[in-house]
């Protein structure tokens, strides 16, 4: 009986302990404002302003400070949990990727250096990107591209996606 109580108590603790990080709260740095927007709310510095941009099949936003650049695209198809952009950056040049969650989600954050000087990033060489491939159960997958200016406001732009959380 003692130990059917224990587990008990021990079950309800773990459950409280895994809402409590689900509904975690962000913190963003000082300065930082809130843009809310293709159904997701995030945090970035406040310098950053947006450009219109339009999407033809997708909500598309973008950002730009002197620093950095911050695109984001929501498409309105699911795709598997396991999908991923690796592919698509395996060959760049010091390519990595981590796995991770972005508010509970399954994502990647995909980082590397951009050897093709595109007019749209000049002078931005240093990339991340944060891909979500199931926003919602019913639809949506969510990818941020970043580009920076040097390693430092690369580490700042990945600051940006842990505050990114996906509107209920």
């Amino acid at each position: 009986m003692k130990s059917i109580f224990l587990n008990l108590i021990l079950l309800l603790f773990l459950a409280f302990n895994v809402a409590n990080a689900q509904n975690k709260k962000v913190v963003a740095p000082d300065g930082w404002k809130k843009i809310e927007g293709c159904g997701i709310t995030f945090y970035a510095p406040s310098d950053l302003e947006e450009e219109k941009v339009r999407g033809k099949d997708s909500c598309v936003k973008r950002y730009r400070s002197k620093n950095i650049l911050l695109s984001l695209d929501v498409l309105g198809y699911k795709l598997k949990d396991s999908a991923s952009r690796k592919d698509e950056y395996s060959d760049e040049k010091d390519f990595q990727i981590v796995k991770t969650k972005t508010d509970g989600r399954k994502a990647e954050i995909i980082t590397h250096y951009e050897t093709e000087n595109s007019e749209q990033w000049k002078d931005l060489p240093y990339s991340a990107t944060l891909f979500v491939p199931q926003m919602r159960k019913d639809c949506c997958n969510l990818t941020i591209w970043t580009n920076s200016r040097t390693a430092e406001d690369r580490e700042t732009a990945k600051k940006i996606f842990e505050t990114v959380r996906v509107d209920k």
